[in-house]
């Protein structure tokens, strides 16, 4: 470290290293303490082997602002994300990017004829979410703006050659909201698909889009998260929302047209509770994960599907300084029945020197075999006043082998991407490195490209300040 004026500092980092200076000044009335001011961070690391972080690349006419929200993966080194691209600060174009061959190319979709252009109205059009169940078979869905109606929604069907869009209108269908976002999308292996947003199940058997009819909850209405399908069937949870806004923990399951609604019941003590995420690896087999309170706790929900009943249990978070339960779960990958991993987030206390701070943490379970064992998910270069963070989703291709993504802060309120390695007990983290290592990095998706690498799709913040979207292949699962 070189004093290059009063004012400013010259640290040179040995290669490969990360981590945070501290900086004291000291006069003769005394020598200051640590702080959040007195800190900055440095970090000159490399990507770890066979790992590959590219900006995703743009049709013509782009000014450079892209996002990929999600990815799925049909066959080895055959991949598909989706998301969007700006050709103006209040326009946006679906987009989908293809890996084939080692190189991702782009595709912008069409809109469809009632899209609205500035200057009469912005527009938002965007892909939120891609399933695939053959090289000749994906689905997306996303929205577009018409004039009035933000948020309607926009499917797209892939044959192997090409992408043809379809429109919905809802209407007054949506209760509470006048736009949709999809926050799930799954098909069968016979190419029979379903997605949620809001408290809508779209349903595609093969001809044409339509909603399925809502299942009768009273004066109660749900709200959906996440969707998976199993060879015959798929299930939606989220939660069903009362009158009194009380909420509980809600399953739909259908085929088609067909659709029932299940309140699932908490765990003893258990009042409000919200399910985020979903799994079903086998026929009549499901996990789901969320949320629940209980006095003043908020608790790790797990709900699991045998037997034709589904039985509520909880989950441990890691050891804290607090007194309080306060965690919860955002994401479950079951590769087997009864082996699951869960991953989400937790709170705790954090001093350093005088700095008191209570963030979430990201946090891992194992379910299935025992009791579920929790364990906290290791970050590097984080900043330890405000090491903010959390998991998101997860992916596993056989028991024991998974990947996670997720995020946290580093010093500074900046956000990087986190992808953690999980192995069967043991729990292992790196950071998602951008292009030309710039600043920020967000994960939206990941899948499963071969069985011991995976793709992940994200944001970035490149050296001007734009935002891009991110495609990383090569990242490592299990061992």
């Amino acid at each position: 470290m070189v004093v290059d004026s009063d004012d400013q500092l010259h640290v040179t980092a040995p290669p490969h290293l990360s981590g945070i200076v501290h900086v004291r000044v000291t006069t003769p009335a005394g020598t200051s303490r640590t702080s959040w001011d007195s800190r900055f961070s440095f970090d000159t690391p490399v990507e770890p082997a066979g790992v590959t972080a590219v900006p995703a690349p743009l049709p013509a006419g782009s000014t450079a602002g892209s996002d990929i929200a999600d990815v799925a993966c049909p066959a080895p080194g055959e991949c598909f994300a989706v998301g969007s691209y700006s050709i103006s600060d209040d326009e946006t174009r679906p987009l989908v990017e293809r890996l084939s061959g080692g190189t991702w190319s782009p595709t912008e979709l069409p809109l469809p004829p009632d899209a609205v252009h500035p200057p009469e109205w912005w527009q938002d059009a965007r892909m939120q979410q891609v399933a695939c169940t053959a090289v000749d078979f994906c689905v997306a869905a996303g929205v577009y703006d018409t004039e009035g109606a933000a948020g309607s929604p926009l499917f797209a069907t892939w044959d192997g050659s090409g992408w043809t869009v379809f429109a919905y209108f809802v209407g007054d269908a949506v209760n509470g909201d006048d736009w949709i976002h999809f926050d799930g999308l799954d098909c069968t292996a016979d190419r029979r698909c379903a997605a949620v947003g809001a408290d809508l199940v779209f349903v595609n058997d093969g001809d044409a889009w339509a909603i399925a009819p809502t299942p009768d909850t009273g004066a109660s209405h749900g709200r959906l998260n996440d969707v998976d399908c199993t060879a015959t069937e798929c299930f939606a949870v989220g939660r069903l929302v009362e009158p009194d806004f009380h909420h509980t923990p809600l399953v739909e399951r259908g085929a088609g047209l067909s659709w029932t609604a299940q309140a699932l019941p908490h765990p003893a003590g258990g009042r409000q509770g919200t399910l985020n995420a979903i799994s079903c690896p086998a026929e009549g087999s499901c996990t789901a994960v969320g949320q629940y309170t209980a006095g003043g706790d908020r608790r790790p929900l797990v709900e699991t599907l045998a037997g034709g009943t589904w039985t509520p249990g909880s989950a441990p978070q890691p050891s804290v300084n607090l007194p309080d339960v306060y965690a919860f779960f955002r994401g479950v990958s079951c590769p087997a029945p009864g082996s699951c991993v869960a991953v989400g987030a937790y709170e705790d206390e954090v001093r350093e020197g005088y700095d008191v701070s209570y963030p979430m943490l990201p946090m891992t379970t194992f379910i299935g075999g025992g009791a579920p064992v929790t364990e906290p998910v290791p970050m590097v270069d984080v900043d330890p006043v405000r090491p903010e963070a959390g998991m998101d989703d997860v992916l596993c291709t056989a028991p024991g082998r998974c990947v996670g993504t997720g995020g946290y802060n580093l010093l500074g309120y900046r956000t990087r991407g986190l992808v953690a390695t999980l192995t069967a007990g043991a729990v292992g983290s790196s950071p998602v490195r951008t292009p030309f290592q710039a600043g920020e990095s967000f994960i939206h998706g990941s899948a499963v490209d071969t069985a011991d690498r995976a793709v992940v799709v994200g944001q970035y913040v490149d050296a001007q300040g734009r935002y891009r979207g991110l495609l990383v292949t090569g990242v490592a699962i299990g061992p």
